[in-house]
């Protein structure tokens, strides 16, 4: 009832916008409420603080037990002023505005949703096709193999429900059958709702193209800060198996860092890649130490036959690890992997 009823409504709206959305809006908060303050305390160092700033205290506290100082009992400008004195203070207040509402959005998933019929919205009908892989592998898939189709596809929408911070998405599949439902309440835009399930989520394996990518990294620090792919992939003159693809660090909210991303050229013809059609399960997680993603898969024997003579064909070259048109993995191929059971962190097997 929280949320119905005593959350505002502008808490509501923020708290659904997407991750990077969030990201934003938290850093231009933190900057703007830490300017207030300053202005606050030029004004008259011992006023008191306003409610909108009052969320500040507890990080101000924490501020002066690192320095070894003892808080002030009550807070003025001045106090709270002297509790922000270090460029890394407005980080500290930024990812505090986004536990906030990620909090709020997080509670979400535990309140009592308003259906379709009472909240206006979307549902969206999703049925699975298996012929396309199944063309692929030369075989039906097995009951095992489907289930693990439909579980990985519903697992690709939550992640893409968030990240497109859509308002209390229900994702459900059909008892038995191979259909996935998706409500949507209070969301109109049918293009946005397109966009997000336009994706391709499968992982798939490119070798790099290590003379292409070196050619990209020059012109890139050639072009300076404000460099464009675009432009840079049409002065290149790639081939049509060639890609560029982004491989991004996740900075401290978890969303990909535009300022530490690196683009690697790929073959994507089919001798230099790997469809992901062979794997009956897989993972991507993320390492918060590096920012980079571990990604794991199994594959299904066939599979592991082919990945086996794939490797083993490119050992001395890297592997791109692809999803959703963006890299989550680069690692060397030192040698040709059997087994089946497959695991890349950071840029080894």
């Amino acid at each position: 009832l929280k949320w119905y009823f005593l959350m505002s409504i502008e808490d509501k709206k923020i708290s659904s916008y997407s991750q990077e959305a969030l990201r934003d809006y938290s850093k231009k908060k933190a900057l703007d409420d830490l300017v207030k303050l300053k202005e606050l305390y030029n004004k008259d160092p011992n006023s008191s603080i306003p409610t909108s700033l009052s969320y500040l205290i507890p990080i101000a506290k924490n501020n002066y037990k690192s320095s070894m100082k003892i808080p002030p009992s009550i807070f003025t400008a001045k106090a709270l002023r002297e509790g922000f004195l270090t460029d890394s203070d407005m980080g500290e207040v930024s990812l505090e505005i986004y536990r906030y509402y990620e909090n709020i959005k997080k509670g979400k998933s535990r309140i009592i949703h308003l259906g379709l019929d009472l909240s206006g919205g979307m549902s969206v009908t999703i049925s699975l096709d298996y012929s396309s892989v199944e063309k692929k592998l030369g075989r039906s898939l097995t009951f095992a193999e489907r289930e693990d189709a439909i579980y990985r596809i519903m697992q690709i929408l939550k992640d893409r429900v968030d990240r497109f911070g859509l308002t209390e998405p229900k994702i459900v599949r059909e008892a038995g059958g191979n259909k996935i439902f998706l409500d949507i309440p209070g969301e109109k835009d049918e293009s946005r709702v397109g966009t997000l399930l336009s994706g391709k989520g499968n992982l798939t394996f490119y070798v790099v193209d290590d003379e292409y990518t070196s050619l990209l990294h020059r012109k890139i620090l050639e072009a300076g800060s404000l460099f464009s792919i675009p432009e840079i992939q049409a002065s290149m003159n790639l081939p049509d198996s060639k890609q560029i693809f982004p491989w991004y660090v996740k900075d401290s909210y978890g969303v990909d860092d535009e300022s530490s991303v690196r683009y690697y050229v790929v073959d994507t013809s089919p001798e230099n890649s790997f469809d992901g059609a062979h794997i009956k399960d897989a993972g991507v997680s993320n390492d918060p130490r590096t920012g980079r993603d571990t990604v794991a898969f199994s594959l299904d024997v066939d599979g592991s036959e082919k990945f086996f003579k794939f490797t083993q064909k490119n050992v001395g070259k890297s592997l791109a690890v692809v999803m959703e048109g963006k890299i989550k993995s680069v690692a060397g191929i030192g040698y040709a992997i059997t087994g089946g059971n497959v695991s890349i962190q950071g840029d080894s097997f």
